[in-house]
Order: structure tokens, then C-alpha cells, then sequence
């Protein structure tokens, strides 16, 4: 009799902890967007507010009848104008000391909201995302740059948008800060015992877009990033079938490099890989 009553208490701790995985895995799946897409927080504020007086403000009209709010800042002759994609969360003068930073190098600025964050329309899922992303390079392009007036900047998550981008159309350079190798992968560290391969949808898996990107990379990331661990970084410098150069940060978080000198480095390699180019496509006498 006893062992049969410890036979059923044992059944009874199996199958209450299968429905507790059963059921965590169905949260996940169903509330992934509200983790991956943190858009409730902050609200839209101007360029102004945030220090880029020299920003004009636009409303950008989707195709599907959304509205984008996106800032402009026209580059200083000689220098590359960037399509800035920002992270998971808030609005764009989250980003205000990053912007402000890639404005004083002079170079010129266009960066969007995504859908359904703060000063946008709609909801955002990952091919929404790509498919905006694609456009506002299209729309840099027809305001008369060219794919060598274009460096792609990606933040966090903006970073798996800026490779998509990349992997469509010609850049001439791609800037990643804190990038993943995949949202699962990050997802995964905190729920080690869940199968998120199958439970994200949204997956942006950057270590498979990647293999596809033409131009030249630039990968910054912090040591102590507790998010996405610099590991990813490098595991997506590794697997860059581009020329490529990797920057740890010792001291910096997730979101500290631009501060600790991110952006002056990446200014430093944007001026090498320009003179580089331009050598190039100089006429050999």
C-alpha cells in the first residue's frame, strides 16, 4: 500500500508540472509580441525635445494607410547619411544621445518609429517591421542618395531589421550595437527548459540573414551586456561573410557603448572603409 500511495503522488507532482510547462509555453507563445515589442512605454516627443534641433519631423504614409513618425538630418558635404532602426523599446528620443552623437559627426540621419510605438500607427510584427524598413531605404534612395551615401545602423533589436535591410539592398555599411544572434537565442536564456525554436514566431534569426549581406560590418558591443550577451556579437562577427570588425566595450551594459566611445569608434571605421572605397574607384592610370 505504500508503495502504490507514493506511485500516485508521484504521478500527481509529473502531471502537475507538465500542465505548468504546458501552460508557461502557452504564455509564451501567445504573449511573445509584448516582450519582444515593449511599445507602451514612453511617449513621442519631437526632435527638439530631444536635443536635434537641426531634425525636421515627418509622417510617413504606409501603404496600408499607417502613419510613421521619422526624423531627417541632411549629412555635411562628404559624409554618409545612416538609417538608424532603434531597439525594442519606446520612442525615438530614447535614443537621444546616440542621435545626437551620429549628428555631430555630421553625418545625416533617417530614422522611423515602428509601427504601433509612440508617435506611429498599426502593430508591429517582424515582417511589418522589415517591410517599413525596406521602404524608408527606398525612400532615402529616391530622394537622391545612393547604396554608397547609405550605413545602416541596427540597436538591439534594429539590429536583426538592419541586416534584413542589408541583405536586400546594397549599403555601404552596416553598424550593429548589442545584436543577437536570434530572438529565440535570447529568449532562451531566460527560459532554458522551453523549446523556443518552435515558440517564437517573431524570430529575426540574424545568424542565418547574415550570410547574405554585401558590405562591410561593424559590430560594437558591451561586456557586461546582461540582455544579449556579447557572445552573440561574436558569433555573428564569426559568421559575417564580409569584411568585419568586432568592438567589446569592457565596462559597458546593454545600452552604454555609445557613451563609452561606440560612436567615435564606428567613426574611425566608417572613415577607413570611405577611403578604402574611394581608392578602389579611382581609375588606375
Amino acid at each position: 500500500m505504500p508503495n502504490i500511495r507514493w506511485s500516485l503522488i508521484a504521478k500527481s507532482i509529473v502531471r502537475i508540472l507538465a500542465i505548468t510547462w504546458l501552460t508557461l509555453a502557452g504564455l509564451i507563445y501567445a504573449q511573445q509580441s509584448r516582450y519582444i515589442f515593449v511599445n507602451t512605454v514612453g511617449t513621442y516627443q519631437p526632435p527638439s525635445a530631444a536635443g536635434l534641433s537641426a531634425a525636421t519631423e515627418h509622417d510617413i504614409a504606409t501603404a496600408d494607410g499607417h502613419r510613421l513618425k521619422a526624423w531627417h538630418v541632411a549629412a555635411q558635404p562628404g559624409k554618409p547619411t545612416i538609417l538608424y532602426f532603434h531597439g525594442n523599446t519606446g520612442p525615438l528620443a530614447f535614443r537621444a544621445e546616440t542621435l545626437r552623437g551620429l549628428v555631430a559627426e555630421g553625418y545625416g540621419l533617417r530614422a522611423e518609429t515602428y509601427r504601433g510605438f509612440p508617435g506611429s500607427t498599426g502593430t508591429p510584427s517582424e515582417a511589418i517591421i522589415i517591410s517599413d524598413a525596406v521602404s524608408a531605404y527606398d525612400r532615402a534612395r529616391a530622394s537622391g542618395l545612393t547604396p554608397q551615401d547609405i550605413v545602416l545602423f541596427g540597436e538591439s533589436l534594429g539590429s536583426g531589421v538592419a541586416l534584413q535591410v542589408a541583405a536586400a539592398r546594397d549599403v555601404a555599411a552596416i553598424v550593429l550595437e548589442a545584436p543577437y544572434t536570434s530572438v529565440a537565442d535570447v529568449a532562451r536564456r531566460a527560459f532554458p527548459i522551453f523549446p523556443m525554436d518552435l515558440l517564437i514566431t517573431e524570430r529575426f534569426r540574424s545568424k542565418h540573414h547574415i550570410a547574405r549581406i554585401r558590405a562591410p560590418l561593424f559590430i560594437m558591443h558591451g561586456e557586461k551586456d546582461g540582455l544579449i550577451p556579447s557572445s552573440q556579437g561574436i558569433e555573428l562577427a564569426l559568421l559575417s561573410p564580409t569584411p568585419t570588425t568586432l568592438h567589446l566595450f569592457p565596462n559597458a551594459d546593454h545600452v552604454g557603448v555609445p557613451a563609452m566611445g561606440g560612436i567615435a569608434s564606428m567613426a574611425a571605421w566608417l572613415e577607413l572603409i570611405r577611403a578604402a572605397s574611394y581608392q578602389a574607384a579611382e581609375p588606375k592610370s
